[in-house]
């Protein structure tokens, strides 16, 4: 265990120490070509938006991840429902002042 320890006169105590990690998302898989799931690597109360984007900048989907969720599905389609040609694309996450920005490879 990576706990810390106290020792007390009737044996041992284990003090559980929680890291408050810096926000992330998290793609997988990546590559990908039917579906890819994005999920925070930590828990949030907050209704959070992830906009998808094309290399050129142009905003192709916009999904919504909120409290209730552990995930977010990308089915590589557009907001009408078009699937979108194979490509590098950036996902963006914007939270508590920050902005987190990853890539996400479709192949067909």
């Amino acid at each position: 265990s990576d706990a810390l320890f106290t020792i007390l006169p009737t044996g041992l105590e284990e003090t559980q120490v929680i890291i408050d990690q810096p926000l992330k998302l998290e793609i997988n898989p990546n590559p990908f070509k039917t579906q890819t799931t994005i999920r925070l690597n930590r828990p949030t109360d907050k209704t959070l938006t992830v906009k998808i984007y094309r290399p050129s900048g142009e905003l192709v989907k916009t999904l919504t991840h909120n409290q209730k969720q552990s995930n977010i599905y990308w089915d590589g389609k557009d907001e009408q429902g078009k699937l979108l040609p194979s490509g590098i694309y950036t996902c963006h996450l914007e939270t508590e002042g920050m902005r987190i920005i990853e890539k996400v490879i479709l192949t067909r």
